[in-house]
């Protein structure tokens, strides 16, 4: 895993332009990317790859698209997975009626990760929370996605509250919520971008476009508006 310090971007088609690049960067691939909060107050962007030359050329796209730097953060996979307890959701998009050009986002202008950077911001010290989503790209500037939401700490009820808090801040941008059967299991593929294709096709609500996927994952919206 990269990370990147989390920077404002200027608009909602810059995020768009961002997503797109990364998207045809990972082609022949799959590629992760997470918003974590790590009990500092300072949510963080992150990539993730099974080819170390994609994950760290993804990070390097997205800290000049942000004016930061990335770092390796592979001790901070270690610290999620070594967690006494994990709190994981599984989010499936729900169609919106996005806007391919922009001048809808979702359903107004505001950044629809706002609650989201806000909730992650405030995570306490000693527990770790993120939303992820990891894909594998498609033709037509579509991909087979995989995303959820996780928190790890040390205790149980802790752990799995804060996850739905996550996940809820995602409704606004349209997403469905579930549980799941082995929750490790699944974190564990999505911090190594481990995407099943074979199954894509069977399961259309996991193959959105890449405008779509940039209102779930994007670096925090700047004040400024695009006019």
């Amino acid at each position: 895993m990269q990370i990147v310090p989390s920077r404002p971007i200027i608009s909602p088609r810059q995020a768009e332009r961002l997503m797109s690049a990364l998207w045809q960067q990972s082609a022949g691939s799959s590629l992760a990317l997470f918003l974590i909060g790590r009990g500092d107050g300072k949510p963080v962007l992150a990539t993730a790859s099974p080819n170390p030359l994609l994950e760290e050329d993804a990070a390097d796209v997205i800290a000049r698209a942000v004016d930061a730097e990335a770092e390796p953060g592979f001790v901070l996979v270690e610290e999620i997975l070594a967690a006494p307890t994990v709190g994981v959701r599984h989010i499936t998009p729900i169609f919106r009626d996005f806007k391919s050009d922009s001048r809808s986002w979702g359903w107004d202008r505001a950044d629809n990760l706002h609650d989201t950077y806000d909730l992650l911001a405030r995570v306490p010290p000693g527990r770790i929370a993120g939303f992820g989503l990891a894909f594998r790209t498609l033709p037509g500037l579509y991909a087979a996605t995989s995303m959820l939401v996780f928190a790890a700490g040390n205790e149980l009820h802790e752990s799995q509250r804060a996850a739905y808090a996550l996940s809820a801040t995602f409704a606004g941008t349209g997403a469905r919520v579930a549980r799941l059967i082995n929750p490790r299991r699944f974190l564990r593929r999505a911090l190594y971008a481990q995407v099943a294709t074979s199954v894509s096709w069977l399961r259309p609500h996991s193959v959105i476009r890449v405008e779509e996927m940039s209102a779930f994952w994007h670096p925090r919206l700047s004040e400024q508006r695009a006019g």
